[in-house]
C-alpha cells in the first residue's frame, strides 16, 4: 500500500507475489510508469483511495523501526504499508497497522526512495516463502 507518495515507481509491483497494489493518491502511472512497471500494471490490481485494509498483517515500513525487514514474518497474508519519502506514514496509518520494520541502510542515509523500499520488502517477502515452501517439501 503507497500512503500519500507522489510519484510511485510502478517497478516495485513486479517484485514477490503482489496480489494488489492500494494507492491513496489519485495520480494514475503516467506512460513512463507503464513502460517502466514491464506490464504489471496490468496483471497486479490497483485500487486508488482505499484504506489499511483488513485481513493479514499489516506491516509499516518506517526508518527507525527496530526490527528489521528481515525479522518480520512476510510469509502468510501481508500488507506492506509504505510511506512517501519525507513525510513518511501520518500517524493514524501506523495506528492501524500490526507491526513495524525497517531496512537498515547506511548511517549518513536519511531515506530511502519509497520504490526502493517497498521493492526490497517484496523481494524479502518472496525470499522467506520460496525458504518456507522449500523448508516444507524437505519435510522441516
Amino acid at each position: 500500500m503507497w500512503e500519500n507518495v507522489q510519484a510511485p515507481d510502478w517497478r516495485s509491483s513486479t517484485y514477490g507475489r503482489c496480489t494488489a497494489l492500494i494507492v491513496t493518491m489519485s495520480n494514475c502511472p503516467s506512460a513512463k510508469g507503464v513502460r517502466a512497471s514491464m506490464g504489471a500494471v496490468f496483471r497486479v490490481p490497483i485500487e486508488a483511495g482505499a484504506e489499511v485494509p483488513e485481513g493479514g498483517s499489516r506491516i509499516a515500513l518506517v526508518p527507525n523501526a527496530t526490527e528489521p525487514v528481515w525479522a518480520t514474518d512476510l510469509t502468510g497474508p501481508v500488507v506492506i504499508v509504505v510511506g512517501a519519502e519525507r513525510h513518511g506514514l501520518p500517524p493514524d496509518v501506523l495506528e492501524r497497522c500490526d507491526a513495524t520494520c525497517a531496512i537498515p541502510r547506511a548511517p549518513e542515509a536519511e531515506s530511502l526512495n519509497a520504490a526502493q523500499a517497498a521493492t526490497l520488502a517484496l523481494y524479502e517477502a518472496t525470499r522467506q516463502r520460496a525458504a518456507s515452501q522449500a523448508e516444507s517439501r524437505n519435510g522441516g
